[in-house]
């Protein structure tokens, strides 16, 4: 009996296995595409449900399908005495990334363009750079900024495809701007986290965390009566859609990448995302890269590698 005790509720004193740098590539990689992906969908979600029942919806959904797989393996929740001594990085994470942060990019939805959404997310990459250095200590060496420079060009180039045009709303854009900034200044939490409890076991606490946090908020989103009924079938398919890309498969894969890779570069690979999802938006949607799309394409692939290489380097 005191060993069962010591198993089950006693707070980890090992954090889980780290995985190695592949591993955590491809973890990256996966996460990427199908948050990408997952793009096509969430603006039909919001259009027809509003943003907080959008919000609440995917945590409902995405929650409950991330504790059945997690009982399927056999693994089970962290306990209280578990949670308590990283209570402040919990609730870090939700706050700043679950709830605050998925707001405003839903919101943002309902004013800004995907080319700008698709253009504003490339700010990451620095933000969370600037903030591993500042706040976490984060160690980068000058050739991986020169890298990381390079890559958001890349990056320019493939969102707008020689059209650099702003148009549409400025307040959509600033709310966009602002989501990204606390989703960034959420990974070190989230980092610390996953190499803890293990990426699936923190995917559901968080998820679980801001469906409680969001839940309550619903008395201000949009009433049921409201929702126009001929697009009810169009915007519950792709929510379902939208929560299995993005909430299950691309949180779980992104925590367990950041267990293995440091958060800037993480972000940094999120740019691959357009040029992995582009051949499944073509055959889906005619969707195609121009030649300046490509170029930016190439540049980002090369950037990408390149960081990785460096990586290697740093930690060898």
């Amino acid at each position: 009996m005191g060993k069962k005790f010591l198993m089950t509720d006693q707070p980890d004193a090992t954090p889980h296995a780290l995985p190695s740098t592949g591993t955590a590539l491809l973890a990256a990689l996966i996460s990427t595409f199908t948050s990408s992906f997952a793009w096509i969908f969430i603006s039909q979600v919001v259009a027809v449900f509003g943003v907080l029942n959008s919000a609440a919806a995917q945590r409902l959904i995405a929650s409950t399908i991330l504790l059945l797989m997690l009982l399927l393996q056999g693994q089970r929740l962290p306990t209280w005495r578990e949670i308590r001594p990283h209570l402040p990085a919990l609730l870090g994470t939700i706050l700043l990334c679950q709830v605050f942060a998925s707001f405003f990019v839903l919101s943002s939805m309902l004013y800004t363009s995907s080319s700008k959404v698709m253009f504003l997310t490339k700010l990451e990459p620095y933000l969370v750079l600037l903030l591993g250095v500042l706040c976490f200590r984060e160690k980068v060496t000058r050739t991986s900024i020169l890298l990381l420079g390079v890559h958001f060009s890349g990056a320019f180039l493939l969102s707008f495809g020689g059209d650099a045009s702003l148009g549409g709303s400025q307040f959509g854009d600033l709310l966009l701007i602002g989501g990204i900034l606390l989703n960034a200044t959420g990974y070190g939490f989230s980092a610390r986290l996953a190499k803890i409890f293990g990426a699936l076991r923190i995917s559901v606490v968080t998820q679980i965390g801001s469906l409680l946090l969001f839940t309550p908020l619903l008395i201000f989103g949009t009433p049921l009566h409201e929702i126009n009924p001929a697009h009810i079938s169009l915007g519950a398919s792709s929510l379902v859609i939208n929560v299995l890309l993005y909430s299950v498969i691309a949180t779980t894969t992104w925590f367990y990448a950041l267990k293995g890779l440091p958060g800037w570069l993480v972000s940094a690979l999120r740019a691959l995302g357009p040029v992995l999802a582009a051949p499944v938006a073509w055959l889906m949607l005619g969707e195609h890269l121009n030649l300046t799309q490509s170029l930016g394409a190439a540049i980002i692939v090369t950037t990408s590698f390149g960081l990785v290489y460096e990586r290697r380097s740093v930690r060898s």
